[in-house]
């Protein structure tokens, strides 16, 4: 079985077998990934200039690739919106994993932060959804958050819902 990475807000060089050690520095949730299989590097894509949004805004962040990244803060931000949609990629049918590089900009309490999903057809079909919340993350450190599905359809879309 082979797996690709579709790596949101990082960029890697291809590699097969194991995650590079940039994304296993920050991989949560581990649980999460598939077991066996090979790594392929796919694409990556930058929340803040290659998807859409309906809530949120660019920011710069020091540590951040490229030193900016998409900000949602609660109370400025529409909630019950896509902070993050895209990129409607063409790619063939197989075993994905989407890694969302995401951190808090400050301690909070342990809540749903919002839902991840992965879709097909304009988002006709949805292949998973996961929720997200505060505890999957830090405010200390970027966290990659995968998100493991099947893509038997065209135009690969990732999101993040906002809750």
């Amino acid at each position: 079985m082979r797996h690709c990475l579709l790596l949101l807000c990082l960029g890697a060089a291809a590699y097969a077998q194991t995650l590079p050690a940039e994304i296993a520095a920050e991989l949560t949730a581990a649980e999460r990934l598939p077991i066996g299989g090979t790594y392929t590097y796919q694409a990556t894509w930058q929340s803040e200039t290659n998807a859409g949004h309906h809530t949120g805004q660019v920011a710069d962040v020091d540590s951040a690739q490229g030193g900016q990244a998409w900000s949602v803060v609660v109370g400025r931000d529409r909630v019950e919106a896509s902070a993050l949609f895209g990129p409607y990629a063409e790619v063939p049918a197989g075993d994905y994993v989407a890694f969302y590089r995401l951190r808090l900009a400050a301690p909070a309490d342990d809540d749903l932060l919002g839902v991840l999903d992965a879709s097909v057809n304009g988002g006709a079909e949805i292949m998973i959804q996961q929720p997200l919340y505060v505890s999957d993350l830090s405010a200390d450190h970027w966290s990659m958050v995968p998100l493991a599905f099947h893509v038997g359809g065209p135009r690969l879309e990732v999101r993040l819902h906002w809750t």
